[in-house]
């Protein structure tokens, strides 16, 4: 067996044998305009309070206009929008992107239009662990959609067969 603390390489592989959805986290810049960040650490926490969370790297772009918000979006990609995943892999100003993409209309964050479910948050609470931030937070307001989920598995994108 591994130990995951020499040998980093083999714990991502072992990492990346369970299955995930993406989404991507959304915030506004200071500079006006979107920050996105393409995820797959999004977890469920709490239905009372609605609680979510999810990780960025202690040295995410992101991260401080974040925190200086206190507000971000979670999209939940659908296997449709693989295109989407992979223009905010690189937390940027995302690049490519058409303002269609971008739903800032109906809350305080920017959200993906077309997603399987869509929530708007606030920032609860932030964990400092190893070399991530976790970002708690309450759901105030969400949207879902039928469809098929973009899933994520030993490094390559991944979908479900139709229902």
């Amino acid at each position: 067996m591994q130990e995951p603390q020499t040998d980093t390489l083999h714990f991502r592989n072992a990492l990346g044998r369970f299955a995930t959805g993406i989404a991507v986290v959304t915030t506004l810049a200071p500079e006006g305009g979107v920050l996105g960040v393409t995820i797959n650490s999004f977890a469920s926490v709490s239905l009372e309070p609605p609680l979510v969370l999810f990780s960025l790297s202690q040295d995410s772009r992101m991260l401080e206009p974040l925190l200086e918000q206190l507000r971000f979006g979670i999209s939940i990609l659908g296997s449709e929008q693989q295109h989407l995943s992979e223009q905010f892999a690189f937390e940027e100003h995302p690049r490519g992107y058409d303002e269609a993409d971008i739903d800032m209309e109906s809350g305080q964050v920017p959200l993906l239009v077309g997603a399987l479910a869509v929530f708007d948050c606030r920032v609860q609470q932030v964990l400092e662990e190893g070399d991530h931030q976790i970002i708690l937070g309450e759901v105030e307001r969400f949207e879902f959609r039928e469809g098929d989920p973009l899933l994520y598995f030993q490094g390559q994108y991944t979908w479900l067969n139709s229902r």
